[in-house]
């Protein structure tokens, strides 16, 4: 079943205010990370990292809806042939902040247990997380701008191929959302149990598993609120999206 493809203004009118929205919520995570860190209160810097991402991902929906107007509406899976369209570009650096994003909600939910039970902002090698995160996006963003896999689809100015979205962003994504929900599953269990021993009577503990709980609701949020988009994108692989859904992803993704 083909979708009935979202209205040029809506989509300005959503990606505008999704991306303003989404733009201000890591804003505000960046300036209170950076007053902590002013007064020598800093915790996890991943967190940090991630809202940064974030910021410019949510950018990348601004650059697109001031291209709705000249592009008229965006096809879907229409693939772009030239590197000298800007839709190209802007799919590109959307991709490998998205990836970067994910990579880092993981890599948070990685770190919360591996270092459990001790403290979460403890001295600790950090190369190797970042070398992940940053190896991955550049990857997979090389590799699409390689195929030529960027340009004016359904999102926007994205991925534009359904077969290439299906392999370097709803798999890989998946996976990551995964294995992050499947790791606060297992971190809760370790505190219940921790809390259950009595393990957690002393103050300093105590303050340490609270971080860690509101780290947990973090990166669980943002598992919710990527769900919307991978579900309407495997929907609309496989043909079963109608124009609510279109509306859906828009949300979920510009302001996620």
């Amino acid at each position: 079943m083909s979708s009935i493809l979202v209205s040029p203004l809506t989509q300005r009118i959503v990606l505008f205010t999704g991306g303003a929205v989404g733009m201000a919520a890591s804003l505000f995570i960046l300036v209170t990370y950076g007053k902590y860190r002013a007064s020598g209160r800093t915790r996890n810097r991943m967190v940090f990292f991630l809202s940064l991402c974030d910021f410019f991902f949510a950018s990348k929906f601004f650059l697109t809806a001031c291209l709705i107007g000249h592009l008229d509406q965006f096809s879907p899976y229409h693939v772009t042939s030239s590197y000298s369209d800007p839709c190209f570009w802007i799919g590109a650096y959307a991709n490998f902040f998205a990836a970067a994003t994910v990579s880092w909600n993981m890599m948070i939910s990685v770190r919360l247990l591996r270092t459990f039970p001790a403290r979460s902002d403890v001295k600790q090698k950090g190369w190797p997380y970042h070398v992940f995160v940053w190896t991955y996006a550049t990857i997979n963003t090389a590799v699409l701008i390689g195929l030529k896999g960027f340009g004016k689809g359904h999102s926007g100015c994205w991925i534009a191929d359904k077969n290439y979205i299906l392999i370097f962003s709803i798999a890989p994504t998946m996976l990551f959302l995964i294995l992050s929900f499947a790791i606060m599953i297992v971190m809760h269990i370790r505190i219940k149990r921790a809390t259950r021993d009595r393990l957690t009577s002393d103050a300093l503990v105590q303050k340490e598993l609270y971080f860690r709980v509101q780290l947990m609701k973090f990166t669980l949020v943002f598992v919710v609120i990527w769900i919307t988009p991978i579900v309407t994108e495997m929907l609309h692989y496989f043909g079963l999206e109608y124009n609510p859904l279109s509306f859906m992803r828009l949300v979920s993704l510009s302001i996620q």
